[in-house]
Formats: C-alpha cells, structure tokens, sequence
C-alpha cells in the first residue's frame, strides 16, 4: 500500500487543501482501525489455540480419571490438585510468551 507521501509525491501543494487534509485524516484513521483489527484477530487466534489445548488436556485427564476408576490396579489416580496447579502455570507462561495480558 502506497502512503500518502508517495501518492502525493510532486504535487504536495494540494496536500495543504481544506478537502484533501481532511481525506488524509479519515485516511490515517481508517489505516489505524485497520491495525488494531488486525492485532485482534492474532491475539484471537492465539487465545482459541490456548483453549483448544485446555480443553484437549482437560479432556485426557477425565478419561485417565475413568480408567482409573474401572482398573483401579492398572491405571494411576489423576492428581487433580496437582493438574490444576500445573494448568494455571501453563495459562501464566503462555500469556506471557504471546503478550496476553490478563
């Protein structure tokens, strides 16, 4: 995308124009939206990632909880204190590595 610098390059004399100042303001405007949108939309994917791995590890905790329940000599009991201790530092870490403030 070009700036307005560079379309007005040779004719920056109509930049002082009342009609042009103000289509460069909406312009500047419209180009900030346009970032913060885009910013959204990262941090969105990187917030659906982080749920979709909390709820496939959630997922294999309770189904690790059921088989200990049937084979209780075969499968060991889910440490949930231990899971949910380890969850919250994982939510933590992630947040800080992707810039996620909570």
């Amino acid at each position: 995308m070009k700036s307005i610098n560079q379309i007005f390059r040779g004719n920056e004399h109509l930049m002082d124009l009342s009609p042009v100042e103000e289509l460069i303001d909406y312009t500047q405007e419209l180009e900030d939206q346009v970032v913060e949108n885009s910013q959204v939309i990262d941090q969105t994917v990187v917030l659906k990632q982080l749920i979709s791995e909390i709820k496939q590890s959630c997922s294999s905790m309770i189904e690790e909880d059921e088989k200990h329940r049937r084979w209780p000599n075969d499968f060991e009991e889910v440490d949930f204190k231990n899971a949910i201790k380890n969850l919250k530092e994982y939510i933590i870490t992630y947040c800080l590595d992707n810039k996620i403030r909570l």
